[in-house]
């Protein structure tokens, strides 16, 4: 057998191991093959796939990246490259490799349309319009493009173009699911939360997001409670999702219901200050034998909220009481008598939504000129290490080291005059204390603040300070020094 034929051979092997899932066996006739024949792009491209497929991502890059040397316009290896980047959650290189697969061949739906999935991922809505538009109109009947499409106009706040393309994608597919799920955020931002609750229902489809020990058991649908055992458990939420809604868990009780709540560790605490729960247990615990269970999101639905109907009775939580009087204490020895404000300037890290809802603490170097301000860092996590290096003239005492779960936060914050804050969970906490709390909410917000409105039917406390521009925060900023100066 001649060379150039073992060598095809080899490639042929390569191509079925791979094939088959052997991933490994594959890997090492395509690096065979490059021994003999370094400078084919193509080989180098067919390693990156295998590399790629058993998870090795960044060995997969340094292979995509060898066979674009070789072959500069390597479509394929462009548009699959793209594709690892997104893999990693680094969406600038996403849309890099994306953008350079368009300039050798500009009318593929599929490459505009991940393009705009990279470009949502880093909040550029304007780009992202304009990519999932170009998709679109390459693939007018694919009901995915649209639904996105629909997504980079809610972002944008054209909600009735939003509303169309989602109305569109569901004709087209009406089991997309998360179609269904971004309809529902928007019918609930726009006050329709009976619709809106029933559409979100469909997260179901999106993922299982059920715990295995609930899968077989039955749901609550909301008949008389009396006398059941109900579990009331948190599925996939945030901290804030937790304490916002589990509002609920005293009104099931008051109907004679036994109730269980299963939530986040942190949250333990804090949520057995709720009136008439039975037990509070985290979700690492195995829970206790009940009769049905109701998750944490569909809990609106089966309690048939509406804007008239919602439960805002605050407080519903409550700071443990020695704590608290521990915190005064601390305060009241300073013998200051400013205006205690806490401030939280940004969310968590992981997740678009977290981008647009959160500023830097720069943002807020204008609250420096408000001398009758005594400020208290409330801020956890990687954004709090702003606080080491404030604006000038910006002073806040920072005593989050001592905040080791969320009953902790409580009791400081009640002894606060006001809490400022981005939409977080801190927000959401001083809410549920009937603490006065300024928010400070992303042009187009989480559906629970509705739109065009200072006030929340959810927390009577509780005023919205908001974003006209989007990622611009210098009118709400504004418009709360106003405010705080008014005070």
């Amino acid at each position: 057998m001649t060379q150039p034929a073992k060598i095809e051979h080899l490639l042929d092997a390569a191509r079925q191991h791979h094939q088959a899932g052997r991933l490994a066996e594959a890997e090492s006739l395509y690096r065979q093959v490059l021994a003999q024949r370094p400078e084919d792009a193509a080989v180098s491209f067919l390693l990156a796939n295998a590399l790629r497929d058993a998870g090795r991502l960044h060995e997969a890059i340094e292979a995509y990246d060898r066979a674009l040397s070789l072959q500069p316009r390597f479509l394929p290896a462009c548009v699959n490259l793209g594709t690892v980047w997104t893999m990693l959650g680094r969406w600038d290189e996403a849309v890099a490799a994306y953008r350079r697969a368009l300039t050798i061949e500009s009318n593929i739906a599929e490459v505009h349309y991940n393009l705009g999935n990279a470009l949502e991922c880093l909040c550029l809505w304007d780009e992202a319009l304009e990519a999932h538009r170009r998709a679109v109109a390459l693939r007018p009947d694919n009901a995915l493009m649209r639904h996105h499409l629909g997504v980079a106009l809610y972002n944008l706040g054209r909600l009735d173009e939003a509303m169309a393309a989602y109305r569109l994608a569901l004709q087209m597919q009406p089991d997309l699911a998360k179609a269904h799920c971004d309809l529902a955020e928007l019918l609930l931002l726009q006050g329709d939360l009976r619709q809106g609750w029933k559409e979100f229902e469909w997260r179901w489809r999106v993922v299982d997001r059920l715990h295995p020990r609930l899968t077989d058991q039955s749901q609550w649908d909301g008949s008389d409670p009396a006398g059941r055992r109900i579990l009331l458990h948190v599925e996939r939420a945030g901290h804030g999702d937790a304490i916002h809604y589990f509002r609920y868990a005293p009104l099931i009780a008051r109907r004679g219901a036994r109730v269980i709540v299963q939530c986040q560790p942190q949250l333990v605490r804090l949520l057995r200050t709720l009136d008439g729960v039975e037990q509070v247990l985290g979700s690492d615990q195995p829970p206790p034998e009940f009769d049905v269970h109701c998750s944490l999101f569909s809990l609106p639905r089966v309690m048939d909220t509406t804007l008239q109907t919602i439960p805002a009775d605050v407080p519903y939580l409550r700071a443990d009481p020695v704590q608290a009087e521990r915190w005064r204490k601390r305060l009241a020895a300073d013998d200051d008598d400013r205006l205690k404000v806490g401030l939280v300037w940004a969310g968590g890290t992981g997740t678009a939504h977290d981008r647009i809802r959160s500023m830097a603490l720069a943002s807020l170097a204008p609250l420096a000129d408000l001398r009758s301000l005594r400020l208290f860092s409330l801020q956890k996590g990687e954004p709090a290490q702003q606080v080491r290096h404030p604006p000038a003239g910006l002073e806040i005492t920072d005593w989050t080291a001592e905040l080791n779960d969320w009953a902790d936060t409580a009791a400081l914050l009640v002894n606060l005059d006001l809490l400022v804050s981005v939409d977080t969970a801190v927000a959401h906490l001083a809410g549920a204390l009937g603490k006065r709390v300024w928010v400070l909410l992303q042009m187009i917000p989480d559906p629970r603040w509705l739109l065009h409105r200072q006030d929340t039917p959810w927390y009577p406390t509780m005023r919205l300070f908001r974003q006209v521009q989007p990622n611009d925060w210098s009118t709400p900023v504004q418009q709360l020094v106003e405010a705080l100066s008014a005070l």
